[in-house]
């Protein structure tokens, strides 16, 4: 069966730079019907311990986007900083799931 969907590294712009990044990555996922169908997306963010390319998140998301949902699961700063021993605070993680 092929594919109804098809996935779309992109990189989010911050409007400040935290911990020095100016961008955010992640990977959108876009149903076959995209932008016909309904409206409906889902935004997907990892723990303290992983990233976008964690794979219960990417399960998640390929799973709902080929069921016709659009999904995006980006790094928050910490880990695109590569900082893996410490989550930020809850108002960057606020501020990064905003924008994303």
């Amino acid at each position: 069966m092929e594919p109804s969907a098809t996935y779309e590294e992109v990189e989010i712009p911050l409007p400040e730079p935290i911990h020095g990044l100016d961008h955010l990555s992640g990977v959108l996922g876009i149903p076959e019907w995209w932008p016909t169908g309904e409206r409906i997306a889902v935004v997907f963010a990892h723990s303290g311990t992983s990233n976008h390319e964690d794979p219960l998140l990417e399960f998640l998301s390929r799973n709902l986007t080929e069921r016709g949902y659009l999904t995006l699961r980006f790094n928050f700063p910490f880990a695109q900083a590569g900082k893996r021993s410490s989550a930020d605070t809850p108002a960057i993680l606020e501020r990064a799931f905003r924008v994303a």
